[in-house]
C-alpha cells in the first residue's frame, strides 16, 4: 500500500499502532499492583472515593442512633406502631365471609391466649390485615379477657422521640 500512495501510512498508523499497543497495555494496566499504586497515588478515582459525601456520613449516624426496631408485640400495642402497620397494611374490604370468621377468631386466640402462642404465619395474617389488627389493639386494650402477656408489655409501652404524650385538656 505504501508504494500506492505513501501518506495512506501515516493515516492508517493510529488505527493499527492502537490495535498493535492494546494488548501489551491491557496486560500491564490490569495487574493488582499497579491498580493499588495508582489508588494510593489518587489516580483515577471519583470524588465520593476521596471524601465520603455528608448524606452518607448522616445516614449512618442516623442508623447507629437508630431505636431498637418494633416487633408485633408493638405492633399490637404500642398506639403508634399500631396506627402506622395499620395505615400502611391493604385494607380488604370485601372478604368473603369464612376468612372474616376466621380472622375474628385469631383475633380472640391472640386475646386470650397472648404473643406467645402465635405462630410466625399467624402473627403475619394480622400484620397484613389492618381491620383485625385494630381489633385486637383495641381489645388488648380495653378488654378484661387480654392474656396477661399483652397486660405486662402494655406497661413497656416505648415513644418515640417525635411523639409526645397526650395531656389531659384544661377545663
Amino acid at each position: 500500500m505504501y508504494w500506492l500512495n505513501p501518506s495512506y501510512v501515516l493515516w492508517l498508523l493510529p488505527i493499527v499502532g492502537s490495535l498493535a499497543l492494546s494488548i501489551p497495555l491491557s496486560v500491564m494496566l490490569s495487574r493488582v499492583s499497579f491498580g493499588r499504586a495508582s489508588r494510593n497515588a489518587g489516580l483515577f478515582m471519583i470524588p465520593e472515593e476521596t471524601q465520603v459525601p455528608r448524606e452518607i456520613v448522616e445516614t449512618q449516624q442516623h442508623v447507629e442512633a437508630a431505636a431498637e426496631t418494633p416487633d408485633f408485640v408493638d405492633a399490637v400495642v404500642d398506639p403508634v406502631t399500631n396506627a402506622l402497620m395499620c395505615a400502611t397494611a391493604t385494607p380488604r374490604v370485601v372478604q368473603p365471609v369464612s376468612a372474616r370468621r376466621r380472622h375474628e377468631a385469631l383475633v380472640e386466640h391472640a386475646l386470650t391466649h397472648g404473643p406467645r402462642a402465635l405462630t410466625p404465619a399467624q402473627k403475619h395474617v394480622l400484620l397484613g390485615n389492618p381491620f383485625a389488627l385494630a381489633r385486637l389493639h383495641e381489645l388488648v386494650w380495653g378488654s378484661p379477657l387480654a392474656d396477661a402477656g399483652w397486660k405486662d408489655t402494655r406497661i413497656l409501652v416505648r415513644r418515640a422521640a417525635n411523639v409526645l404524650p397526650l395531656r389531659p385538656r384544661a377545663a
